[in-house]
C-alpha cells in the first residue's frame, strides 16, 4: 500500500503531465528521494544562471567558484536520484517482473547449450580422431627415424664427396629419386590437416623447393627440422581449448548463489546461474521483513571497528563489491551508485559548511545569517536526503542487480552461442574428416612405412634402382585414388547405396588393398612388396588399388564419424611401428 496518493488532490491536467512517481509516494525513502530530487533540480538551476553572471565573477569569485562546485557536486547526484526514481515506477516494476521471467529462461538456455557442448565433446573424445592424430603422429616420427638413418648410411657408404662426373651423375640421380619419394610421403601426410584442401599440412615451402637443396644431408636435415616442428594435436589442442571454455561457461552459471541477492555486480562480473536468487532479488525487499525473508539489517554495508585500512576488491577480477576501512569504521561499497552517494554525502557535508561561512567572510550586514541559512539550508537538506537514501541502499539497488545480470547474461549467452556454433562447425568438419584419415591418409602412410623399411635395408648402391620402382607405383597409385576434391565428390554414390547394396564398402578400399600387400610381403623383400602392389594395383587382376576399383571411393557415411574397422590400417601401424 502506497504511503501518500496525490492523484486524489490534483488536477486531472496535473495529473497528466507529473509522473507517477512523484504523485505515488510508496514509503519514507521514495518520499525522501523526491524531495531530494526536487531540491537537487532547483539548485541546479539556480546555480547554473549563477555562473553565467560575468559580473558576479568579478566582484565574488569565492562565491563564483562556490557555485561552479556546488553546480559539479548537484549534477551526478541529482542525475542518480533521476535513475533511482524509475525503479519506484509501477511500470518499471512490472518491467522488472518480466526481465526476472526472462532471465530464467535464458538461464535455462544457457544451461542446455553448456549440456550440448560438454556432450560434443564428450562424444569427440570417444571418437576415432584421436586415433587418427596418434597415427599420424607415429608416422611423422618413424618417417624421422628413416631419413636419420638413411642419411647415416649414407654418409658411411659415400664419406667423401663425389670426384668425378660419373659419381656426380650417380648422386645427382639419386637425390633426384629420393625428392621424389619424399614428395610422394608428404603428400599423404599434408592431408593430416583440419582443412586438407585450403590449407594441407605443407612441409615444401613452395613448388620445387627441394631441388635447391644440391645434398642429401641439406635436404633430409631441412626436412626433419621442419616436421619435428609441424604441431600435430589436430584434435587434441581444439578438445584442449573447448573443454576450458566449457569449464568457464560452467563457473560463470554456478558464480552466484541464493545468498549472494544483494550483492551488485560491476559491469563485466559473472553472471548467476541461480532463478532461486533471481526470484528473491526481483521481490521488493521493503515486503521481506513481512514475509520472513531474512534479509541484511539497515547500513548492514557500514560497520565501526576491526576493519583494517585500505582498498580491496572483495571479489578477484571485480571492481565492485569493494571494501574501504579506515581503521575505526569500514565500508562495503556494493555498486558504483553506492560510491557516488558515499562521496556525495561528504561533499554535500563539506559544502553545506563552506556555504554557511562565505556569507559571514563577504558581508556584515544584518542580512548575513539571513543568507548563510539560505545558501546552506537547501545543500543540508539534500544531502540528508542522500543520507536517507544510501541508508536503504540494499533495497534500492537490488532492482539495478537484476537489470545488469540480464544484461550480462545476455551478453554471456551471445558469446557462449558464437563458442557453440565454432565447437559445432570443427566438430562436424573432424567428424567428416576422420572417414578420410581412415580411409585414405592413413592406409598410405602405412603403405609407405613398409616401403621406407625395406629400403632402409637396401644397400646404398642398390637404392637407385628400389626408388624408381618404389616411385612408379606411388605414381600410379596417386593417380588411381584422385585428389582429394575428387574422392569428396564421389562420395554422394557411395552414401546413397544402403548396407544391404554395398553402401560405405567403397571407402575401405584403399585400407583392404594396402593390407593386403603388407601382409603378403612381411617377410619378403622389396622385390615381392613390388610384385604384390603390382597386383593390387593391376585392373587385370581386379586390385583393390587399380583405377577401376578406386573410381566408387567415398568418405563414406554421410557425415557420421567412422570406427576403425578390426584389422584395419588404423591397427596395423603399432604393429609394425617396432620394425623401424
Amino acid at each position: 500500500m502506497a504511503l501518500l496518493n496525490l492523484d486524489a488532490f490534483l488536477p486531472a491536467v496535473l495529473i497528466f503531465w507529473i509522473p507517477s512517481t512523484f504523485r505515488t509516494i510508496q514509503d519514507g525513502t521514495h518520499l525522501m528521494l523526491v524531495i531530494g530530487l526536487v531540491i537537487g533540480m532547483i539548485l541546479i538551476v539556480i546555480n547554473f544562471s549563477s555562473i553565467l553572471s560575468i559580473s558576479k565573477m568579478a566582484m565574488h569569485p569565492i562565491e563564483y567558484m562556490e557555485d561552479v562546485v556546488d553546480l559539479i557536486f548537484l549534477v551526478p547526484t541529482t542525475l542518480l536520484l533521476m535513475q533511482m526514481m524509475g525503479y519506484y515506477d509501477d511500470r518499471m516494476q512490472t518491467r522488472l517482473k518480466e526481465v526476472g521471467e526472462q532471465k530464467g529462461k535464458l538461464s535455462e538456455a544457457y544451461a542446455d547449450m553448456i549440456v550440448q557442448m560438454d556432450g560434443m565433446l564428450g562424444r569427440a573424445a570417444d571418437s576415432s580422431a584421436g586415433l587418427a592424430e596418434k597415427n599420424f603422429t607415429g608416422h611423422r616420427r618413424d618417417f624421422i627415424v628413416f631419413l636419420e638413418r638413411l642419411l647415416k648410411r649414407y654418409k658411411q657408404q659415400f664419406p667423401n664427396p663425389p670426384m668425378n662426373d660419373g659419381e656426380r651423375q650417380w648422386h645427382e640421380r639419386f637425390l633426384k629419386e629420393f625428392r621424389s619419394m619424399v614428395r610422394h610421403w608428404l603428400k599423404a601426410f599434408e592431408e593430416a590437416s583440419i582443412n586438407p584442401e585450403e590449407f594441407p599440412l605443407t612441409i615444401e615451402s613452395f613448388p620445387n623447393e627441394f631441388e635447391m637443396f644440391r645434398t642429401l644431408e641439406t635436404l633430409i636435415e631441412t626436412v626433419v627440422e621442419r616436421l619435428k616442428a609441424t604441431d600435430m594435436k589436430i584434435v587434441s589442442g581444439r578438445a584442449s581449448k573447448d573443454e576450458e571454455e566449457v569449464n568457464k561457461c560452467k563457473a560463470a552459471a554456478e558464480g552466484h548463489g541464493a545468498s549472494d541477492v544483494l550483492a551488485i555486480p560491476s559491469q563485466n562480473s559473472g553472471m548467476s546461474g541461480q532463478s532461486d536468487a533471481l526470484q528473491v532479488g526481483l521481490t521488493n525487499l521493503r515486503e521481506m521483513s513481512s514475509q520472513g525473508v531474512d534479509t541484511p539489517g539497515r547500513c548492514a554495508w557500514c560497520k565501526c571497528g576491526g576493519a583494517g585500512c585500505g582498498l580491496s576488491s572483495m571479489e578477484r577480477g571485480e571492481r565492485f563489491p569493494m571494501s574501504v576501512g579506515c581503521l575505526v569504521c569500514g565500508m562495503e561499497i556494493m555498486c558504483r551508485e553506492h560510491l557516488i552517494m558515499v562521496a556525495g554525502i561528504a561533499l554535500g557535508l563539506g559544502l553545506t559548511f563552506f556555504n554557511v561561512i562565505i556569507p559571514f567572510v563577504d558581508g556584515s550586514d544584518a542580512t548575513t545569517g539571513r543568507n548563510a541559512l539560505t545558501e546552506g539550508a537547501p545543500l543540508l537538506i539534500y544531502t540528508a536526503c542522500l543520507l536517507v537514501l544510501v541508508s536503504n541502499i540494499e533495497s534500492i539497488v537490488a532492482v539495478l542487480r537484476l537489470e545488469r545480470e540480464v544484461a550480462h547474461m545476455k551478453e554471456e549467452q551471445t558469446r557462449v552461442d558464437v563458442v557453440q556454433t565454432e565447437m559445432h562447425n570443427f566438430w562436424d568438419n573432424v567428424q567428416e574428416l576422420t572417414d578420410i584419415w581412415l580411409f585414405r591418409t592413413i592406409p598410405r602412410l602405412d603403405l609407405y612405412k613398409e616401403m621406407n623399411i625395406h629400403l632402409g635395408d637396401t644397400e646404398p648402391t642398390k637404392m637407385i634402382a628400389a626408388m624408381e620402382d618404389m616411385n612408379k607405383h606411388l605414381a600410379v597409385l596417386e593417380a588411381n585414388i584422385g585428389t582429394l576434391q575428387q574422392w569428396r565428390g564421389n562420395a554422394q554414390l557411395e552414401a546413397s547405396k544402403g548396407a544391404s547394396q554395398g553402401g560405405g564398402d567403397g571407402m575401405r578400399k584403399i585400407g583392404d588393398g594396402v593390407r593386403n600387400v603388407i601382409r603378403s610381403s612381411h617377410t619378403g623383400s622389396m622385390e615381392e612388396l613390388m610384385k604384390h602392389l603390382d597386383k593390387e594395383l593391376s585392373d587385370h587382376h581386379k586390385g583393390l588399388l587399380s583405377k577401376a576399383q578406386q573410381g566408387a571411393l567415398t568418405q563414406g557415411s554421410g557425415g557420421k564419424s567412422a570406427t576403425a574397422p578390426p584389422g584395419s590400417s588404423v591397427e596395423m601401424a603399432s604393429a609394425t611401428a617396432v620394425r623401424y
